[in-house]
């Protein structure tokens, strides 16, 4: 058989979809939030030069479409120079010769004049000061060597959220019990921390290469390792040149300050150092903490009685005390804000219909430079003019790709709100299941522009502010042969564990029968706590066919625990 080499031309005819930069950008900005579209017009503005925001205040001349609306946007000059008037808002000579002078005679508040100008409110306010800032201010007030700063300094921050001071540790699990003992011996030659308990040995403030060495040490001799990575004493010892006794010292000085229990180790050193300080004559709650807590955890408060030998009564008591105490120092200092959210559209009802409307507020109107338009129409540099026309065409694309963004958000919440029209009159437990495959047919749209429009957009209804992907989701059966939104399902479940009795919660089994409709009134208000009235409200207009387990799903998807956690003892 004979191969032969050589070059051929041939012409073939061929269809295919080619993502230009253009329309990249069309559906990069189709799926951002309310946030990131601010946040690229933004940079659109600062790196196109023919791009401007359109001010309220200017006046008409030579219209162009707006980004938003699509209606006409004026122009004005912008080589105008500004007017005297608007370069005088503010006499700041004035201004600062009156701050200087301070509080007026007697006073002490300035002087009240017409033409007094006082800084705005924004201007005195003040942050709350962080973990690290507070403890930096009470050791400021000490008397401290140059290098004890500096292992203040890199151990406060080195503290975690919640106020800790984790060290890095390798448990060492399994093999014989004489091989363990070994290890610990080593430990102990060395200086390094350890922990032996019931088949384990702990060694805690390795340095990495210290974990690698004991791990390698440890599995060789029949050994499983387990390890978490966090702070260690000897490694900063070793960097700052003193021994590990040193930095104990340090680390002591710290967590003397407040708040009481910064810089623990866990939660157990954090609730003890608590303890003893609050509470330095009960010896039964600091031994509760000591050895305790994992029966806490497990809420195994027969076994917790029995090994500490309390009785009920006692058991209460210190529950109570412990429950006094804070397991996260720094709580206080997260400087946690609320996260507000601004709907992208607003459903509002007019009579017997609803209207959508999209927000447009603080959104920037955009258009493209009338003094450039003229430039590129007039005679020039052939380099400048191309410049000139590739912003062009950038500027008017990334205005169209807005225009189009701002219609296909209203146009596919509009398609959503008529299938979830009971939602609008009734609320969640109306919630129909809706895929996005049946709003893409409405609208005539693909499925994946439908998923991105839905993506971090907040829809504001008479029922409260969702995202849009929350109108979308699986059936499940209900009563009346119909099927009901896993949403509608997952609300009513949550309502009746908010109103379930906190010593005996609902199992899932029990919600189940609940939803299905099989207890009645008398065994319902048995084992919830509400009124007869209050009852009404709680259940299910229709009954819903669910099994256990999906009960089960949809309850760890709303972050609730089981029945055996939810328990209360006291």
């Amino acid at each position: 058989m004979e191969f032969k080499q050589g070059l051929q031309l041939g012409q073939r005819l061929e269809q295919r979809l080619v993502m230009t930069q253009q329309l990249q950008q069309a559906i990069r900005l189709l799926q951002l939030s309310r946030t990131e579209l601010m946040e690229a017009v933004g940079d659109a503005l600062n790196e196109n030069p023919l791009l401007e925001e359109e001010m309220q205040t200017e006046t008409s001349q030579d219209p162009m479409p707006s980004a938003l609306t699509g209606g006409e946007a004026p122009v004005t000059d912008i080589e105008a120079p500004p007017t005297r008037d608007e370069r005088n808002e503010i006499d700041w000579q004035q201004y600062f010769t009156d701050l200087a002078r301070g509080p007026s005679e007697g006073g002490g508040a300035f002087r009240d004049g017409e033409d007094e100008e006082r800084p705005a409110l924004s201007q005195t306010l003040t942050r709350a000061s962080t973990l690290p800032e507070f403890l930096e201010e009470q050791i400021a007030s000490t008397t401290l060597a140059a290098a004890d700063r500096q292992l203040v300094e890199e151990i406060i921050g080195n503290l975690d959220d919640d106020g800790y001071f984790r060290p890095t540790r390798l448990d060492i699990l399994g093999g014989t019990d004489t091989v363990r003992r070994q290890l610990a011996k080593l430990a102990e030659s060395q200086g390094i921390e350890k922990v032996e308990s019931k088949g384990k040995l702990t060694l805690y403030w390795l340095t990495d290469d210290e974990v690698a060495a004991w791990q390698k040490d440890a599995e060789s001799r029949g050994c499983k390792t387990e390890a978490l990575y966090g702070n260690s004493l000897r490694a900063l010892a070793a960097t700052n040149g003193v021994d590990v006794a040193e930095v104990t010292r340090v680390l002591g000085i710290i967590r003397g300050l407040d708040p009481t229990g910064v810089a623990s180790r866990d939660l157990r050193e954090c609730l003890l150092t608590q303890a003893l300080s609050r509470h330095p004559k009960e010896l039964r709650l600091h031994k509760l903490i000591e050895v305790g807590l994992p029966y806490i955890e497990a809420r195994d408060h027969a076994g917790l009685r029995r090994d500490l030998r309390l009785r009920p009564n006692e058991e209460q008591r210190l529950m109570g005390l412990l429950a006094s105490l804070e397991p996260r120092p720094g709580r206080h200092f997260i400087g946690e804000t609320a996260r507000y959210i601004t709907p992208d559209v607003y459903v509002y009802k007019l009579g017997e219909d609803y209207t959508v409307v999209l927000n447009e507020d603080g959104l920037p109107r955009l258009r493209v430079s009338n003094f450039y338009k003229q430039a590129l129409s007039g005679e020039g540099d052939t380099e400048a003019k191309e410049y000139l026309q590739e912003k062009m065409r950038a500027a008017t694309w990334m205005i169209r790709s807005i225009h189009q963004r701002q219609s296909t958000i209203q146009r596919v919440t509009e398609s959503i709100m008529r299938f979830q029209r009971p939602f609008l009159d009734r609320g969640v437990e109306k919630l129909r299941p809706l895929v996005l495959r049946e709003v893409a047919e409405d609208v005539g749209l693909h499925e994946s522009t439908v998923s991105r429009v839905t993506t971090a957009k907040y829809v504001h209804t008479p029922q409260g502010i969702f995202e849009l992907k929350f109108f979308f989701g699986a059936g499940v059966p209900s009563g009346d042969g119909s099927d009901v939104a896993s949403e509608a399902v997952k609300s009513a479940i949550k309502r009746f564990i908010d109103h379930e009795q906190p010593s005996s919660p609902l199992s899932d089994q029990e919600i189940v029968e609940m939803l299905h409709g099989d207890w009645d009134r008398g065994k319902m208000l048995a084992r919830l706590s509400c009124t007869e009235t209050q009852l009404e409200a709680l259940k299910p207009r229709e009954t819903m066919t669910v099994a256990r387990r999906t009960v089960a799903k949809y309850r760890e998807a709303l972050n609730i625990p089981p029945s055996s956690q939810r328990r209360k003892q006291y």
